[in-house]
């Protein structure tokens, strides 16, 4: 399976494309090559994104944090990066997952404005809100609604989740920091309602994505979290639910 190409040059003249070239990249492979860059800029750039990944997944780890930016061996012309999206260790979450709707250039004003654009263009691009974006194998992106009572009001259905573990009690977090146990029809499942979509986030950028139509009135979406993250954006399997 060939790397998908992301073009940089298109971060500042067609954002629009750079972003859906993003989504393709990251829910379909995990990886991309990030090419077109400018070798005066390409040093900083890429050791201030490192820095914000250090930053916004609060951990120390020089070889694991979820950006990991190297060059190619494989390849001599320089300006052509390796931008990797991996786990930092299978099953261990990070703490302090970064708040996804958010703007990174308002969480960092001291960094590089060229480095804000993008990573703040590969966070939006991951969390998906805009409809109009859709991966070669067809899955829509659609607003988050959960079958949960208690994700109404203030904290709004739409919200994007994410996930604090896999392991009992189920819990997630809406963007508003609030954790909320949720109720599931199996032990690794959460019952989603026809037409709608669950996003499951794994290291702050790992996003799998679900949708319908489905000829029943709903599906239990199955969490299988023990494989890497190239494993983990495909997505999930889905059956009915029984009864």
């Amino acid at each position: 399976m060939s790397v998908p190409i992301v073009e940089y040059s298109l971060l500042s003249s067609d954002r629009e494309l750079f972003q859906e070239q993003l989504v393709n990249a990251i829910v379909e492979q995990g990886y991309f090559y990030l090419t077109g860059i400018d070798k005066d800029v390409d040093d900083d750039v890429f050791t201030l994104l490192r820095e914000q990944a250090k930053e916004m997944f609060n951990t120390d780890q020089c070889d694991g944090i979820p950006m990991d930016n190297t060059f190619l061996g494989s390849y001599k012309d320089q300006s052509q990066r390796s931008v990797t999206f991996r786990a930092l260790e299978v099953n261990k979450f990070p703490p302090g997952l970064p708040y996804m709707s958010k703007s990174i250039g308002d969480s960092f004003q001291c960094f590089d404005l060229v480095s804000n654009m993008l990573m703040d263009s590969i966070l939006e691009s991951l969390s998906i809100r805009s409809s109009k974006y859709s991966t070669t194998r067809g899955h829509q992106f659609q607003e988050i609604k959960l079958m949960d009572t208690r994700f109404t009001g203030a904290n709004d259905a739409t919200n994007l989740l994410r996930l604090s573990s896999i392991k009992s009690p189920f819990r997630v977090q809406t963007t508003y920091g609030e954790w909320v146990e949720v109720k599931r029809p199996l032990s690794n499942a959460i019952f989603v309602q026809v037409g709608q979509t669950l996003e499951f986030l794994t290291e702050g950028v790992c996003v799998s994505t679900i949708s319908g139509p489905l000829a029943s009135d709903g599906v239990d979406i199955q969490f299988e979290c023990n494989y890497p993250l190239d494993y983990v954006l495909r997505p999930w399997n889905m059956r009915r639910r029984a009864g």
